[in-house]
């Protein structure tokens, strides 16, 4: 079974027009946008962004949230749903007659004016038709559910195949909203591979123009296969050698045929990378000068049937970990 992962999103941006800002400069937008993001991770798990307004400072032409998300556990076909939302406050001024009305108020005596009822004060200052009417309470009481004012300004997906990308194109960003039309953010997918396996190898080489086995300690960890030529070694001193298993070939990796290797438990790993100048034909090398690549051949024995299978097995759930998450992080 696959490997499962982490995916981190942090710096998310939005880029508001430039006649937006141009009005917001001079005054005439007439309120204040307040903006926040909803991470979708799945209909179950939803994390939403803290909230900006278009009078905080913003960050070049862009608000700039400054939350870091972390989605663990996730598989490598996750598909994260980006959504903004928007609202509107206008600025409302009181007209002439509820100034009126106020400073008719401010000039009662103070005993008369303590008698009145705040809503008697709110209706004489805005009037009994004014827009800026006190709520009323809830007839379901103070649980009931409420419509948000807040509205969709567009959403966006986040796919394994799209985690080098810095910026995404919001959907369904309605004609007349101050934002460009995109969102940009930085991402990061670290594979939670857990694949380790340590022991002795015995591993076939080409020592100047001739084969010859090396029993080495081989430490298979996420699909990095290293040796050393003691167990001691591998705290003390850097690798002889490591085999990347991401550059392997074929489908699986299993055992070679006995017609070309006598050696039981003989497992067989074959890799390709980018010709050098330097490359030449050898026992384990074959150069493709046509299509500039190296095909290495890396012939690894076991000392029994079970450690044979066990170290199969371990390296081909690496190879399978690697190439369902298509990137190394």
């Amino acid at each position: 079974m696959p490997c499962r992962g982490t995916l981190t999103i942090t710096d998310i941006k939005l880029p508001l027009k430039g006649e937006f800002l141009f009005s917001l400069k001079e005054g005439n937008v007439p309120g204040d946008d307040f903006f926040f993001c909803l991470i979708y991770n799945g209909p179950e798990k939803v994390i939403p962004t803290m909230m900006l307004s278009t009078a905080d400072k913003i960050a070049g032409d862009s608000l700039w949230f400054t939350n870091h998300i972390v989605l663990n556990d996730i598989n490598s076909n996750f598909d994260v749903k980006i959504e903004v939302y928007n609202m509107r406050m206008k600025r409302l001024k009181p007209d002439s007659q509820q100034k009126s009305a106020l400073g008719s108020l401010l000039g009662m005596p103070s005993p008369k004016l303590k008698n009145l009822a705040p809503k008697k004060i709110f209706t004489n200052i805005m009037g009994k038709d004014s827009s800026m009417s006190p709520l009323l309470r809830s007839l379901g009481g103070p649980s009931t559910v409420r419509n948000s004012n807040f509205v969709l300004m567009g959403e966006t997906h986040i796919r394994l195949c799209d985690v080098r990308k810095t910026q995404f194109t919001l959907d369904k960003v309605p004609f007349l909203s101050p934002l460009q039309g995109h969102v940009q953010v930085r991402i990061h997918c670290h594979m939670d591979s857990g694949v380790e396996e340590r022991g002795f190898l015995t591993m076939f080489q080409d020592v100047g123009g001739f084969g010859s086995w090396h029993r080495r300690w081989c430490v298979l960890s996420n699909w990095r296969l290293a040796y050393w030529t003691y167990p001691d070694d591998e705290r003390r001193k850097d690798p002889i050698g490591v085999i990347d298993v991401g550059q392997c070939i074929t489908k699986n990796i299993t055992t070679v045929s006995r017609e070309w290797c006598a050696r039981p438990n003989t497992i067989e790993i074959l890799c390709s990378r980018s010709v050098k100048d330097d490359d030449k034909d050898t026992i384990v090398d074959t150069v493709d000068w046509k299509n500039k690549k190296v095909t290495t051949k890396h012939w690894i024995s076991a000392d029994t049937k079970e450690e044979r299978i066990q170290w199969i097995a371990q390296l081909n759930k690496a190879l399978t970990n690697l190439r369902m998450w298509s990137a190394r992080n």
